[in-house]
């Protein structure tokens, strides 16, 4: 008896252990798709002020092959302050600055006009590169949406699963090892769901008989679905109501024999079929006080 005890409270300690462990791996899990969502967004922003400085850039161009050296430069000089250190446009708006420089400082000459015609070139390239970057950026918000859309829905998945692992814990909490009296006065050792002091809900009964219960309990009485093996191996396998057989159930006898039918004041009562060892139909019809009727 003590060893089965310890080989129960050993499984229940083992089962909450485990789902714990789930619990975390869990949450790892749903941190690690966020931490995705996020590199997500970041690789956007970082295309969009790179789509927004050529935008500018290219506008600042127009002015230059205009003509309006002097916009171009206050411009492209607010551009080179705004951009960060080390940032590869900014070689490019510096060359600006001094081909401007050189177009004011000399007459306009066949190199001046090659000169404005190369920016006319490296406008057409700019306006290119803007395009495919607005391409990428489209195809890239879609896939971040995409992504975005299967993650959440990844995550609320987990999130119900794990809410119901965490009731199931919540469950496990309440089991407790408590001792009681039969209504006959039989001192049974109990382990499973307890509230108010008593057995409520599923759990196991060992009586001092040897007899044990596996099932619903209510208020310290078998009360719901379950089974009970008698010491002398025979077993019940049915519906109680406070403490009592009431409903369907299947009584196996030790030798072999069994009933399958009504129950109703912990007696045959009612409706049933007996079979023999070899599991052969040998009777069924009424039954009364555990007699056959007619």
């Amino acid at each position: 008896m003590i060893a089965k005890h310890k080989y129960l409270v050993l499984f229940i300690i083992t089962c909450v252990v485990t789902i714990i462990v789930i619990s975390t791996w869990y949450s790892n899990k749903i941190s690690r798709f966020e931490g995705q969502i996020g590199d997500q967004k970041e690789r956007v922003d970082s295309l969009k002020s790179e789509l927004l400085w050529l935008t500018q850039l290219s506008g600042m161009d127009y002015n230059f092959i205009s003509g309006e050296y002097e916009v171009a430069k206050t411009e492209y000089q607010n551009i080179l302050n705004s951009l960060p250190n080390l940032h590869h446009l900014k070689t490019s708006v510096d060359l600006r600055l001094a081909r401007i420089s050189s177009i004011e400082n000399a007459t306009k000459s066949d190199a001046t006009i090659k000169d404005i015609e190369t920016m006319q070139l490296a406008l057409r390239q700019r306006d290119e590169i803007i395009e495919l970057l607005n391409n990428t950026m489209d195809s890239l918000n879609t896939e971040h949406k995409n992504e975005h859309n299967q993650l959440a829905l990844q995550i609320k998945e987990q999130e119900t699963e794990l809410t119901q692992r965490l009731n199931e814990i919540h469950r496990k909490e309440k089991i407790q090892v408590i001792s009681f009296k039969s209504q006959k006065g039989k001192l049974i050792h109990y382990l499973g769901e307890v509230k108010d002091g008593k057995a409520n809900g599923g759990g196991v009964g060992i009586w001092s008989t040897g007899s044990m219960y596996k099932g619903e309990w209510k208020e310290n009485l078998r009360h719901g679905q379950g089974k009970y093996q008698w010491a002398d191996g025979d077993v019940y396998e049915g519906t109680y109501i406070n403490d009592i057989r009431e409903g369907e159930g299947v009584y196996h006898w030790a030798s072999g024999e069994h009933y399958d039918g009504e129950w109703s004041d912990d007696k045959r009562n009612g409706f049933g079929k007996l079979f023999d060892k070899d599991n052969n139909l040998t009777y069924q019809g009424q039954w009364r006080n555990d007699k056959i009727v007619g």
